[in-house]
Protein backbone atom coordinates (compact mmCIF):
# COMPACT_ATOMS: atom_id res chain seq x y z
CA UNK A 1 0.00 0.00 0.00
CA UNK A 2 3.16 2.30 0.26
CA UNK A 3 6.11 3.64 2.90
CA UNK A 4 6.36 5.70 5.44
CA UNK A 5 8.96 6.89 7.64
CA UNK A 6 10.27 3.99 10.43
CA UNK A 7 9.83 5.74 13.23
CA UNK A 8 5.64 7.38 12.09
CA UNK A 9 4.25 4.01 13.63
CA UNK A 10 4.55 4.35 18.25
CA UNK A 11 5.26 0.22 18.92
CA UNK A 12 2.39 0.58 22.00
CA UNK A 13 0.36 0.20 18.53
CA UNK A 14 0.82 -3.79 18.66
CA UNK A 15 -2.41 -5.42 18.63
CA UNK A 16 -1.27 -8.91 17.94
CA UNK A 17 1.92 -11.41 17.85
CA UNK A 18 4.36 -9.95 15.46
CA UNK A 19 5.34 -12.31 12.70
CA UNK A 20 8.83 -13.01 11.06
CA UNK A 21 9.11 -13.46 7.02
CA UNK A 22 11.74 -14.66 4.87
CA UNK A 23 12.25 -15.15 1.12
CA UNK A 24 11.49 -18.90 0.02
CA UNK A 25 12.94 -19.66 -3.36
CA UNK A 26 12.06 -23.49 -2.97
CA UNK A 27 8.01 -21.82 -3.20
CA UNK A 28 8.28 -18.86 -5.57
CA UNK A 29 11.72 -18.98 -8.06
CA UNK A 30 13.19 -15.21 -7.45
CA UNK A 31 11.80 -14.40 -4.14
CA UNK A 32 14.97 -14.14 -2.25
CA UNK A 33 16.36 -11.57 -4.99
CA UNK A 34 13.24 -9.39 -5.20
CA UNK A 35 12.99 -10.15 -1.10
CA UNK A 36 17.08 -8.66 -0.25
CA UNK A 37 16.86 -5.98 -3.07
CA UNK A 38 13.28 -4.65 -1.26
CA UNK A 39 15.32 -4.98 2.21
CA UNK A 40 18.22 -3.46 1.38
CA UNK A 41 16.18 -0.16 -0.04
CA UNK A 42 14.31 -0.15 3.17
CA UNK A 43 17.17 0.06 5.66
CA UNK A 44 18.58 2.15 3.04
CA UNK A 45 15.81 4.77 3.35
CA UNK A 46 15.34 4.17 6.95
CA UNK A 47 11.48 3.08 5.92
CA UNK A 48 8.26 0.58 6.82
CA UNK A 49 5.85 -0.72 4.28
CA UNK A 50 2.14 -0.47 5.16
CA UNK A 51 0.47 -3.73 3.30
CA UNK A 52 -2.63 -5.81 4.09
CA UNK A 53 -2.55 -9.75 5.33
CA UNK A 54 -4.82 -11.67 5.36
CA UNK A 55 -3.50 -14.90 7.97
CA UNK A 56 -6.26 -17.07 7.44
CA UNK A 57 -9.16 -17.47 4.81
CA UNK A 58 -11.93 -16.75 6.96
CA UNK A 59 -10.53 -13.47 8.90
CA UNK A 60 -10.89 -10.78 7.75
CA UNK A 61 -7.82 -8.75 6.45
CA UNK A 62 -5.91 -6.29 8.86
CA UNK A 63 -3.69 -3.54 7.99
CA UNK A 64 -0.11 -3.99 8.93
CA UNK A 65 3.49 -2.32 9.11
CA UNK A 66 6.54 -4.28 7.72
CA UNK A 67 9.88 -3.54 9.74
CA UNK A 68 13.14 -4.72 7.59
CA UNK A 69 15.41 -6.15 10.60
CA UNK A 70 18.99 -7.63 10.87
CA UNK A 71 19.88 -9.89 13.26
CA UNK A 72 23.69 -11.78 13.53
CA UNK A 73 21.48 -15.33 14.36
CA UNK A 74 19.38 -15.15 11.80
CA UNK A 75 19.39 -14.65 8.03
CA UNK A 76 18.13 -10.89 7.32
CA UNK A 77 14.20 -10.96 6.89
CA UNK A 78 11.43 -8.52 8.13
CA UNK A 79 8.28 -8.94 10.84
CA UNK A 80 5.11 -7.96 10.22
CA UNK A 81 2.92 -5.75 13.14
CA UNK A 82 -0.76 -5.81 12.55
CA UNK A 83 -2.00 -2.28 13.23
CA UNK A 84 -5.20 -0.87 15.48
CA UNK A 85 -8.30 -0.15 13.58
CA UNK A 86 -9.54 3.20 14.76
CA UNK A 87 -11.85 1.87 17.31
CA UNK A 88 -8.78 -0.56 18.82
Amino acid sequence: MGFKSRDSIPSHHVVSSIYLIFPNDEKVQGSRKAFMNLHAAMKRKNVLAIGEALHRKTWQSRLVAIYPFNDESMPPGMYVQTLPFEDD
